[in-house]
């Protein structure tokens, strides 16, 4: 219970602008760390992506609190559960995010993304993506009002970039390397 309370406190202090949110996932685990923005190995080559383009009432098949802000959390693995040792990424529409300590910083990336023909989604859905290589990571935050994330399956053909914002969200995807479903209920 306790930390269902400083998971919610520290959801409503990011909300209000006063630090980076935190993601669902972190109330159940020691792995996340605030790190920057920038280039990530992951460590996998399967993720999950929960995009909330509206944010989200309480998920109560996943054990999610309401969250109403524009938001998007990235997870490794495979399947229906969310646990905090999968968790990698968060980026909120306010600017805000994190990168957990699983992630290890890349120092260059050996080319700019290629922007291939990607389709574009702007619903809650849950998108899952499969690389046959570990996929370079770029989360982008800290403007506020303003964040985003990159896949990039090296050495540099884009396969999911997503924008979050208050108004406006959005998230494309590589339709040859993910794939999009519902939102988990």
């Amino acid at each position: 219970m306790l930390l269902r309370v400083l998971l919610v406190t520290s959801l409503l202090v990011g909300a209000l602008g006063l630090l980076p949110t935190v993601a669902h996932a972190q109330s159940t685990t020691t792995t996340v760390a605030q790190q920057p923005p920038g280039l990530y190995d992951c460590g996998t080559t399967q993720y999950r992506v929960l995009f909330w383009p509206q944010g989200h009432q309480a998920v109560p098949g996943v054990g999610f609190t309401p969250y109403p802000i524009p938001h998007l959390e990235l997870y490794s693995g495979t399947g229906a559960a969310y646990p905090g040792d999968q968790f990698d990424v968060f980026i909120g529409a306010q600017g805000s995010g994190n990168v957990s300590k699983t992630c290890t910083p890349m120092n260059t990336r050996k080319a700019s993304p290629k922007q291939a023909k990607l389709k574009k989604i702007t619903d809650a859905a849950t998108v899952t993506c499969k690389f046959s290589k570990k996929p370079i990571v770029e989360p982008s935050f800290g403007v506020p009002g303003l964040a985003s994330l990159t896949l990039t399956d090296p050495p540099s053909s884009k396969a999911l970039f997503a924008q979050m914002q208050q108004t406006g969200s959005y998230l494309q995807y590589d339709s040859s390397r993910c794939k999009v479903g519902p939102p988990p209920t």
